[in-house]
């Protein structure tokens, strides 16, 4: 069987939205590198596979309308950062909408990671990865953590008491105590009155 077979069979066995790259094709002996590298791009121009970032690639499925439809862009977003290894953390502007503290949609999705930042592409749609210091990536994949990134989002000249209790009264007990052990590696601005709603919630 063919190298360009052997990857379409494996295409074919792959779960909706699971990713596929030329390294793990490689390393799993499905062929040379660039037997690998031009049987993705054949496939990928027709249609076969869609490209999501550089070497990275995932399956859609046919639309009972026509054309494709490709996985929900978010869980694109954290299976490429499993794939890399990367943390992703959702971003200020989504999470303080999530909570409730802003109407305004984001013209993008768009993830805080500890990887360099770049850009996935799912269809018309850009999903943005954007580079951020690790206290912006506190308790990453937890609703505590979207609540952290909300709470710094605000940011110390426009936080008030009633943004922490809104954030706050949306927690479930287990989120909300995993936020005290979180305190230490805040800044003081909003480490010292999410104590103080802490303690007094």
């Amino acid at each position: 069987m063919t190298t360009a077979q052997t990857i379409r069979n494996h295409i074919e066995d792959l779960a909706f939205g699971e990713l596929l790259t030329a390294t793990r094709l490689l390393e799993a002996g499905f062929g040379s590198r660039d037997a690998i590298d031009q049987t993705l791009s054949r496939l990928y121009r027709a249609g076969v596979i869609a490209r999501i970032a550089r070497g990275v690639y995932t399956k859609p499925r046919a639309s009972r309308f026509g054309g494709v439809v490709l996985p929900d862009p978010a869980a694109l977003a954290h299976a490429f950062a499993k794939l890399r290894g990367l943390t992703l953390q959702l971003d200020g502007a989504e999470a303080i909408r999530r909570f409730g503290l802003s109407t305004q949609m984001s013209a993008q999705l768009s993830f805080q990671t500890n990887g360099r930042t770049r850009t996935l592409y799912v269809g018309k749609l850009n999903v943005r990865l954007e580079h951020a210091p690790n206290k912006m990536l506190l308790l990453a994949g937890r609703l505590a953590g979207q609540a952290l990134t909300a709470l710094q989002y605000i940011g110390r000249e426009r936080i008030k008491a009633q943004d922490i209790h809104t954030v706050l009264e949306q927690l479930p007990a287990p989120e909300r105590n995993a936020l005290t052990p979180a305190l230490p590696n805040l800044p003081r601005w909003l480490a010292d009155p999410l104590s103080l709603a802490l303690t007094s919630a």
